[in-house]
Order: C-alpha cells, then sequence, then structure tokens
C-alpha cells in the first residue's frame, strides 16, 4: 500500500491515465516506483500504459513484475498474454520467427484460448511447410471459436498447399461465407478450382477476378492469377498490390550503399527449392559452368531438407548451401551482405516457400528476379528481370517493374546432362492402347482450361482411336475431367493419366506421345522443355504475358517455329494436320533431334555465357554509379 502521502499522486497518475493522458501517467507511475519499486499496483498500472501505447517491452517488463509479487492477478495474467502476443506479431513482422515463437507461446501459456496466437503459430508453421502442425493449430483456433474467420482461411490454404483440393475446396466456401474480403482469398479459390478442373462459373470467377484486379484490389495472388486470362497490365498491377500489402520495402536496408572492390563478381542465388525441383533440374548446369575465374557462385536456400542426387550435386556445384532457415528475412540480408554478394538473383519470385522480404531489405546492391516466378515481382527493390525477345518483347516493357534484360536465345536455362532413365516402357506398361494416336499434355491439371479442353476432345473426336495423355495430379482432377470429356461426347476412357515417377523414369515414358499439346495462359516451362529434350514434337499458342509465351520461346530457340502458332484456330488446324500426316510429323521430329545438339536451348555452356555477359555488365553499370537500365546481351559468335 501506498503511505497516505503519496495517496494523492497516485491519484492524480491514475487521473490522467483514465483520461487518455498516457505520458505524463507514466512519468508519475515511475516516480511512485523510485519510492517503492515493489508496488504491485503501481506496477501493473504502468504495464498497462505500456500495453495501451504498444509498447510490449515495457508492458512485459512492469506486468510480469506484478505478477511476480501477486501471482493471483487475473486481470495482469490477461494483459501480460496480450504483450506476449504483441512481441509475437512485431517479431513476426519483422521475420524473427523464433522470437515471435516464443512470444506466442509465453502468451498461450498465460491464457491458452489466446486465439489469436494459436493462429499465428499456425500461420508460421504453414509459411514453413510444416503443414500437418499448421492444420492442427487451425483446428484448435477454431475449437476455441467456431466462428473465427482466419483459422477457416487458413485451413483452405493449407490443404491447397497440401494438395488435398477436394477437402480444400469446401474449406475455401466456409471461409469465404465468414469473411469475404480475407486479402488475396478469393483468387486462391479460383486457382483451386483449377487444379481440380471444377469449371463452374469459371468464365465468371476469371471476370469477377480481373475486375477486382483492375479496381486495384487486394484480391489475387501473383502466382493464382498465372493461368487466368489475365493481361500483363493486370498481372502488373496484382503483383504491385500484392508486394505492397505483403513484402513492403523496408526502407531500412541492411546495405550501406558501398561498393566493393573484388577479383570476382559474387552471385548469390537464392532459392528453397534446391533439390530435385523443376527449378534445381533446369538450373544445375549453369551452376557447373558458371565460370569461377571471374565470378565467385554462392547458394542460399531454405525450406525442407530433401538430400536428393540435384541437392547432392548442387552442393558440389556450389560448394556447399548457406542455410537461411535459422534467421529471418533481415538476418538472410544481412548474411548476404556480411558475404559482400553484389548480385543476388531470386529463384523463387512468388511460388511456394519464397521468401521475397530477404530482397524488400536489400540483400545485394544488385537485385534480380529469374527463372522461378514468370513475371514481374511489382516490387521496386528488383533491379532486373531476365528474359528474352519472345518472353517481354520491347513494347511489353512498361509491365515490368523490373529492367528487362534480353538474353539473345530463350531466357531459360537448361542442363544438357539431364538423362532419361534407361528403364523401357511399354505402351501397356503406361496404361496407353497398343494402338492409336497419342496427344500428350505432361502440364499441371490448373493450367487446363475448358477452352484448351474443347479444342483437345475435337481433336480426339477428329482422330479415330487416338487417345490424350495427361499428367495425373489430383484424383478429384481426374473425375473432372473424365465428366468433362464425357460431356463433349468423348469416351472418358480415352483419357489416359501418367502417375507421378521419378524425373528420370518420366523423361524415358515421353518416347511414347505422338505430339505434345501446350496450354494456353500459362505454358509448359520445364515440362515443354522436357518433351522437346526427348525429341518431341510440341504445339504452342503465342500468348500475350511472360507465361503464355515461354513455350514459343523454348521453340524458337531450338529452331522450330513452325509449330508456334498465333490463335487458338490455328492451333488446332495445325494439331490435326500433324495427328493425320505421320510424314511431316516425323520429319519436324528428327529436325528437332538434329537441333538438340546443335541450337541454343540446349547450350548449357553457351547459356551460362550470356547470363555471366548479363551479370557483368549489372554489375558494371552498379560500379559507375549509373541506375538500373533495360539491357540487351549480344549472342556469341558461332
Amino acid at each position: 500500500m501506498l503511505p497516505p502521502h503519496l495517496q494523492e499522486t497516485f491519484n492524480r497518475a491514475f487521473k490522467h491515465h483514465s483520461e487518455g493522458r498516457l505520458d505524463e501517467a507514466v512519468a508519475i507511475y515511475r516516480q511512485l516506483l523510485d519510492f517503492n519499486p515493489q508496488e504491485a499496483d503501481v506496477l501493473q498500472l504502468l504495464g498497462t500504459v505500456y500495453l495501451q501505447k504498444g509498447d510490449h517491452r515495457g508492458a512485459i517488463e512492469y506486468l510480469q513484475l506484478s505478477l511476480d509479487l501477486v501471482p493471483g492477478q487475473p486481470r495482469v495474467r490477461e494483459n501480460l498474454a496480450q504483450a506476449w502476443l504483441m512481441r509475437g506479431v512485431a517479431r513476426q513482422a519483422d521475420g524473427d520467427i523464433p522470437e515471435a515463437v516464443e512470444g506466442y507461446n509465453r502468451a498461450l501459456a498465460l491464457d491458452p484460448k489466446r486465439i489469436e496466437a494459436v493462429s499465428n503459430l499456425g500461420v508460421i508453421s504453414l509459411n514453413s511447410g510444416k503443414w500437418e502442425e499448421a492444420l492442427t493449430y487451425f483446428r484448435r483456433a477454431i475449437a476455441i471459436n467456431p466462428a473465427f474467420a482466419d483459422a477457416h482461411v487458413n485451413i483452405a490454404a493449407t490443404l491447397s498447399a497440401m494438395h488435398r483440393y477436394r477437402e480444400a475446396l469446401p474449406a475455401y466456401r466456409l471461409a469465404l461465407a465468414l469473411k469475404p474480403d480475407s486479402p488475396f482469398f478469393k483468387g486462391t479459390y479460383v486457382h483451386t478450382k483449377q487444379h481440380v478442373c471444377d469449371w463452374q462459373n469459371l468464365p465468371r470467377d476469371f471476370a469477377d477476378l480481373l475486375s477486382d484486379v483492375d479496381a486495384g484490389k487486394p484480391v489475387a495472388t501473383p502466382f493464382s492469377l498465372l493461368a487466368t486470362p489475365a493481361t500483363p497490365a493486370q498481372l502488373q498491377r496484382g503483383a504491385t498490390v500484392f508486394a505492397a500489402m505483403r513484402h513492403p520495402s523496408t526502407g531500412a536496408s541492411v546495405w550501406s550503399g558501398a561498393r566493393h572492390e573484388h577479383e570476382k563478381i559474387r552471385i548469390g542465388y537464392f532459392s528453397p527449392d534446391f533439390y530435385d525441383h523443376a527449378t534445381a533440374r533446369l538450373l544445375a548446369g549453369v551452376i557447373e559452368a558458371h565460370d569461377r575465374d571471374r565470378f565467385a557462385i554462392v547458394g542460399f536456400t531454405w525450406g525442407p531438407f530433401e538430400l536428393d542426387d540435384t541437392r547432392k550435386r548442387l552442393e558440389k556445384a556450389f560448394g556447399g548451401l548457406i542455410d537461411l532457415n535459422p534467421v529471418n528475412d533481415h538476418g538472410a540480408a544481412s548474411t548476404a551482405r556480411r558475404m559482400q554478394i553484389g548480385i543476388a538473383v531470386d529463384l523463387s519470385g512468388y511460388v511456394q516457400m519464397s521468401r521475397a522480404g530477404i530482397f524488400a531489405r536489400r540483400a545485394a546492391p544488385v537485385q534480380v528476379n529469374y527463372l522461378g516466378f514468370p513475371g514481374t515481382m511489382g516490387a521496386d527493390y528488383f533491379d532486373y528481370l531476365i528474359a528474352d525477345r519472345m518472353i517481354v518483347p520491347p513494347q511489353h516493357h512498361a509491365f515490368y517493374t523490373e529492367k528487362i534484360v534480353t538474353l539473345p536465345d530463350s531466357y531459360q536455362a537448361n542442363d544438357s546432362r539431364r538423362a532419361a532413365s534407361a528403364r523401357v516402357f511399354t505402351r501397356s506398361d503406361l496404361g496407353l492402347p497398343d494402338k492409336g494416336f497419342v496427344f500428350a499434355s505432361f502440364n499441371n491439371s490448373y493450367k487446363i482450361t475448358p477452352d484448351i479442353f474443347d479444342i483437345w476432345m475435337r481433336l480426339l473426336i477428329n482422330v479415330p482411336g487416338s487417345v490424350l495423355w495427361l499428367l495425373q495430379s489430383d484424383d478429384l482432377a481426374v473425375e473432372n475431367l473424365k465428366r468433362e470429356a464425357g460431356a463433349r461426347g468423348v469416351a472418358p476412357e480415352r483419357l489416359v493419366f501418367a502417375p507421378p515417377m521419378p524425373a528420370p523414369d518420366h523423361l524415358a515414358r515421353h518416347v511414347h506421345a505422338d505430339l505434345f499439346l501446350d496450354t494456353f495462359f500459362c505454358n509448359g516451362h520445364t515440362t515443354t522443355s522436357d518433351a522437346l529434350w526427348m525429341g518431341g514434337a510440341v504445339v504452342a499458342c503465342k500468348g500475350i504475358t511472360f507465361a503464355g509465351r515461354v513455350s514459343s520461346s523454348l521453340l524458337m530457340a531450338l529452331g522450330v517455329p513452325e509449330l508456334i502458332t498465333t490463335s487458338v484456330a490455328d492451333y488446332e488446324r495445325l494439331a490435326l494436320e500433324l495427328a493425320r500426316d505421320s510424314t511431316r510429323l516425323a520429319a519436324i521430329k528428327a529436325k528437332i533431334a538434329a537441333n538438340r545438339t546443335t541450337f541454343p536451348l540446349f547450350d548449357t555452356v553457351r547459356f551460362t555465357r550470356h547470363l555471366e555477359a548479363a551479370y557483368t555488365e549489372m554489375w558494371a553499370r552498379h560500379q559507375r554509379g549509373e541506375a538500373p537500365s533495360a539491357l540487351t546481351i549480344q549472342p556469341l559468335s558461332s
């Protein structure tokens, strides 16, 4: 208890406090503690003021002191739990995940029903790829409050990340009913429908989504827009809104502006996918081919650890990988700066497990968007995007926040050492009929849209005995595609589904496809290069976006532009002509086989020298103090 002569002082402090004059209250409460540092009521009130001011450090300090003196104070426990929650939120926003987890766990130790702490722990698990753990947290949150919308939103997102789309769709619908304006959720819902080829109301979904994008609303992640009829301008707008909300520039860069002089240009490649993943398979040969006399090459990675053959190959090529799992985004950027990385290359963009926050903190003086995400990042902290003239023609430069680096052949790295397995498949091994023409498309199911499926079904009708060979991804997608085939007058059994296989076996089975059919809005990327590497012919339709022009880029770099069409009518016509003219198709395949070793697409060393020329010019501009600028790399003389 305070002595009587201090009671008036306490009353004055409490009046300031209750009337919102918090700074005045803090000053007087501190004076009272100078007289008696163990006055529990004053400690509690001072901690509460700090809580109201948003100062979780001060709140935790003084509330904990009060609780230590008088353990049974429910109001103090409640406020202390809130202070630890605030600390967790602040640390999570800074990318300091271990400290955030501690804050949330301390909050839950004081109040097990602190639902925001439970939910945020789930988000951390989700972002770390610990999906079962994430589901446990989100379901725990719903047990606390069944109407807690954020938990339903995150359950849907987690199930989608786990490819459990059949469960994800009803979860999405429930979440949308509870919180229809959840940021970027509508686009993810539509994208999940596309994964399972649920095309009910899809044209209306696309129209609504893109109308909201035009209005600048945060309705879709950049990745979820790729397989929609979005224009380059809409993709840029969507990415810019996403970057501003989810990965804003921090303003406080870990880079001081110093220009480091080194004998070699230091290149840092950043990716969560340095294992048997499409990006890693494409890039492995480039990492091996880099000129170590001119460049110091460093690999930074995070996410689940997969010690497969591709990982081992990359670890050898890099000379080891820097694990960024233990550090937050600021720490990761600081690590790159301590190593004086000159050019930081983001290989993941906005795909799953990406960490654009590292680049928002300026990990290097020059930052590059390359390969992993086919589009603009919409963020001013990315200086360059590596492309080619087909992918991003000059008239499209305005739709990218990055400056465009135009490589002379294709933008896509390829590995000339990729090998198919020695396994010999028969058609019956693969579920294919013994006879009949095999159309194939091994693109992900979300890239298949009703307009292109209409064409594929007409091709089956017009080529008797033919089948369509598709990649088997999700059971619900298989069911829906078979139903859609039947609705178009095609027997469902004429769709054959290829189950997942290790990459070498997957390449080996390509030989049984007679003609590959590309998708429109989002082409095959690694899928198309796989088909071409195995000598397959791929019919493509040149689109208007980066993702819709990749196959055209690859076909040009392989010297078979005759497989590129510019309209859906020409696409269908060419596919039908080739299916009916075995001599013409065989000639094209023979050309592809011959060009594989003589044209640029699969010349890993040539590509690497062009990429290095781009890095050299980027670095020279930086060293001269010049701003990033569009660059055109001249081809090596043959």
